[in-house]
């Protein structure tokens, strides 16, 4: 998800599903991952395979995203970065962070 004049802020969506989306700045890290776990307020999902959205860059393929589902804070890691936020339940996708 792309804002029109290209940047992109942080977005980070997760659902039952599996399907694994990181989006920051100029492009989304997106497929299927590899491993949802629950352990009490965390979810853990990982992803070792993600595709780079934007052909002009170059993204790691691996993500892996841990939410405390009470306080709504997450920390993205990949072998580029390490980005803490803060995170929305969108309504009516209440396994989407």
């Amino acid at each position: 998800m792309q804002a029109p004049d290209g940047f992109t802020p942080t977005e980070l969506r997760v659902n039952a599903d599996g399907a694994l989306s990181f989006c920051a700045y100029s492009g989304c890290w997106e497929g299927q991952a590899d491993k949802i776990l629950r352990v009490g307020k965390y979810l853990v999902a990982v992803g070792l395979s993600l595709q780079w959205s934007n052909p002009e860059g170059t993204g790691t393929d691996t993500l892996a995203a841990v939410i405390d589902t009470e306080s709504n804070v997450a920390t993205i890691l990949s072998d580029m970065f390490a980005q803490p936020m803060t995170c929305t339940v969108l309504a009516g996708e209440s396994s989407d962070r």
